[in-house]
């Protein structure tokens, strides 16, 4: 089999066993709406302490309080949803980022175990995985 076809396969068996990021990961049970513009957002700089938000133009669309926040908001926005949950305490927005990375590792590291298994001599495990996580839509920031 061919790499090519053989990527297409692993992001296939790998699209069911996506977690969704709100759903599994926010633990907490006192949220606040925050309204999303429905689109791709990018991490953008960090500005005396806030973290900016922006779309594919780069226009700013928000700044939050911690990089923990920006992660939050961008994991939650994988689907582009018009809003989302966003935890008021702090510590539920740390943990269900921390989770929700260890998560991400964990899958990469499946994913190159799959891929080393067909390819065991290859060297071009991370950009694979990184073809997967694009395939998938997902980012690790």
């Amino acid at each position: 089999m061919e790499e090519k076809e053989y990527i297409q396969q692993l992001a296939k068996k790998y699209e069911p066993m996506v977690k969704d990021f709100l759903g599994e990961f926010n633990k907490s049970e006192n949220n606040e709406e925050f309204k999303l513009p429905g689109k791709t957002l990018l991490l953008g700089s960090e500005i005396f302490g806030q973290f900016e938000l922006t779309d594919t133009q780069h226009l700013l669309f928000a700044q939050v309080k911690s990089i923990e926040h920006a992660k939050y908001i961008l994991y939650a926005n994988r689907k582009t949803p018009a809003s989302i949950q966003l935890p008021i305490n702090d510590n539920d927005v740390n943990s269900a980022v921390k989770d929700y990375e260890k998560y991400l590792d964990n899958l990469v590291k499946d994913i190159i175990s799959d891929y080393l298994i067909q390819y065991p001599t290859s060297s071009r495990y991370m950009t694979v995985t990184n073809t997967i996580f694009k395939m998938l839509n997902l980012n690790r920031y």
